[in-house]
């Protein structure tokens, strides 16, 4: 009764709400550097929403970009460790997504030496 009862209350709200998809689009998800240097990244990104909408990033209580159709804008974002950014609602306030951007550290030499099998032939 509960499963056949679910897509019918989804539809419901679904119809009577305005709360259409946000389409968002962010590239790239992660950044590629030693850990204990700041990582400079271009961030890429486009969303369209019905509302308008803010990306916020965990660090800055002030938006990085605000609009409700966002096309292909760069941000130039410096990463220590990994970055939490949420796309939030002008109006309400609420989180609709958030993205993590990896700072990742490059394989050094001992890493991969590490992972290799000792009776490894290459």
């Amino acid at each position: 009764m509960v499963k056949s009862t679910l897509p019918l209350l989804l539809m419901l709200f679904s119809a009577f709400g305005n709360a259409e998809p946000v389409t968002v689009k962010l590239l790239p998800r992660a950044c590629l550097g030693p850990l204990d240097q700041p990582c400079v990244i271009q961030l890429k990104i486009s969303w369209q929403a019905n509302e308008e909408l803010c990306l916020y990033s965990e660090a800055a209580s002030e938006p990085l970009l605000c609009g409700q159709q966002v096309r292909s804008d760069a941000i130039e974002v410096a990463l220590q460790g990994d970055l939490l950014l949420e796309l939030r609602s002008l109006n309400s306030n609420i989180a609709l997504q958030k993205f993590t951007i990896k700072h990742l550290q490059p394989a050094t030499a001992e890493t991969l030496n590490r992972r290799r099998l000792r009776w490894s032939l290459f």
